[in-house]
């Protein structure tokens, strides 16, 4: 199953890069100081994405809207590092005049989901769960929050870190609807409205325990190998018995596409958002799912791989004029949107609902 390649190792380069950099500055290394800032600034570009790549803070970045969401026009931002030294991007839009007196941070969650899913658009049909802009929030030491698990905290070098988005998954769905069901209110111990991550790192290891990926642990400082959750009925029937430990009925349905339409689909992930439910999505190898816009939570934009992924769909839009459907996801512990047009007929994806009801 699929992690985020390369994202640690990259800062891990630029820190490295930077050292380098001081310790040749100490030295009145010249030409040592040129090295390291262009070793800094190869790995700030890979981590910044393809869109970010040999732009300097302060460049005007053009947000094209590429025809995917049918957006009312493009808007514009310009780049910038923070405090931590994340980039990021501010913009100003283009449509709305009062926008325009103030930056604000195109990373916003509210504003990514109005613009991307067309609410308030009447060429578009938007489902979502109810507190869509406030899923599962998750709070680190630093105050950084993230919008659903992350399975890289199941830690370095073990199968849960490159195979555990199936079990992240559930830990998403299972403690939203803890939060937004007080009969549902058992399958989460701790503080649901003040989620700290060390607490959901702690209840995705115990989901864990019923939603097992494939795999086993690498030896010598070598990666695991994992298959991760292949099968819905894995993480179906994990669910049901996490459920029971609980004293909680958690109800499962299913579909896959493969002797099935989009419409269909479309009408079971539209059903389960609409009952507040978010639907977890496997999805397989499909060279579209290769470079898909991922929004960090710590501010970034990046390309990453979501083949043979579990996700899960928290938001839908569906385009009546041209027929597309996309799907708001929480991965990672950020946000992505992902065609379903162009995914739906080159690899086989499925979809769960875990509709618990006491």
């Amino acid at each position: 199953m699929c992690h985020r390649w390369a994202r640690q190792e990259d800062r891990l380069a630029i820190e490295e890069a930077t050292i380098a950099w001081i310790e040749a500055n100490k030295r009145g290394d010249e030409a040592g100081k040129r090295l390291a800032h262009a070793s800094a600034e190869a790995a700030r570009n890979k981590y910044r994405g393809k869109e970010f790549a040999g732009r300097p803070d302060g460049t005007t970045y053009r947000v094209d809207n590429k025809g995917d969401l049918d957006y009312s026009s493009d808007f514009y931002g310009t780049i910038y590092a923070d405090s931590k030294g994340l980039y990021k991007l501010k913009y100003t839009d283009s449509v709305n005049s009062d926008n325009n007196k103030n930056d604000r941070i195109y990373l916003d969650r509210d504003y990514i989901f109005r613009k991307s899913l067309g609410t308030g658009n009447l060429n578009f049909t938007v489902s979502t769960i109810a507190d869509v802009g406030n899923f599962v929030i998750i709070k680190d030491k630093d105050g950084y929050v993230y919008y659903g698990g992350d399975q890289e905290w199941y830690g370095r070098k073990t199968v849960g870190h490159y195979g555990g988005c199936g079990p992240t998954a559930v830990a998403n769905i299972l403690a939203y609807l803890a939060k937004s069901n007080p009969k549902n209110s058992l399958l989460y111990s701790g503080d649901i409205n003040n989620i700290s991550q060390e607490d959901f790192t702690n209840y995705m290891k115990e989901i864990y325990d019923y939603v097992t990926p494939i795999g086993r642990e690498g030896k010598g400082g070598k990666d695991p190998f994992t298959i991760g959750v292949p099968l819905p009925s894995m993480l179906e029937s994990g669910a049901q018995i996490f459920g029971l430990t609980k004293g909680v009925n958690v109800k499962t349905a299913s579909k896959g596409n493969t002797f099935n339409s989009l419409n269909s689909a479309s009408k079971f992930i539209r059903e389960g958002l609409d009952s507040d439910t978010p639907i977890a999505m496997l999805t397989w190898f499909n060279e579209n799912l290769e470079n898909i816009d991922f929004f960090e939570p710590k501010g970034e934009i990046t390309k990453q791989n979501f083949q043979t992924h579990w996700v899960t769909i928290t938001g839908m839009s569906e385009n009546k004029k041209t027929g597309q459907t996309t799907v708001l996801v929480s991965t990672w512990g950020g946000i992505s949107f992902i065609n379903l047009n162009n995914n739906f007929s080159k690899g086989d994806m499925f979809f769960v609902n875990l509709n618990a009801k006491r």
